[in-house]
């Protein structure tokens, strides 16, 4: 995590989270994406200390921030969709293209 030492009167306040978000098949096919999210302004009210965090409250924090509907572009009516559900959907597809590969390298046939 990034933290910026002091802000606003609290000491190491955590500003981005680097994080991996992976998915697995159940014959073991593991694929996954990264990124670093920033995770906006503390609130002094319910502010924990950077020793204090758990990987729980952390994650909750990520949750938060991509389960946001992605807005639709103009002229679209579609369901929205969330952010986690898009990542979910790239880790599928990066899977799938893991099990079925549309081109391969054989070897040379001479």
């Amino acid at each position: 995590m990034d933290c910026t030492p002091s802000l606003d009167g609290l000491t190491n306040v955590v500003s981005a989270v680097h994080w991996r978000y992976k998915g697995t098949t159940e014959d073991g096919i593991t694929s996954e994406i990264y990124g670093v999210t920033p995770v906006g302004q503390p609130n002094p009210n319910n502010f924990v200390d950077y020793n204090n965090l758990t990987f729980q409250q952390v994650s909750g924090w990520l949750e938060l921030i991509y389960s946001q509907e992605i807005p639709l572009e103009e002229g679209q009516t579609e369901i929205k969709e969330t952010q986690l559900s898009s990542m979910k959907k790239i880790i599928e597809d990066k899977i799938n293209l893991m099990i079925n590969p549309p081109i391969i390298t054989l070897p040379l046939p001479f």
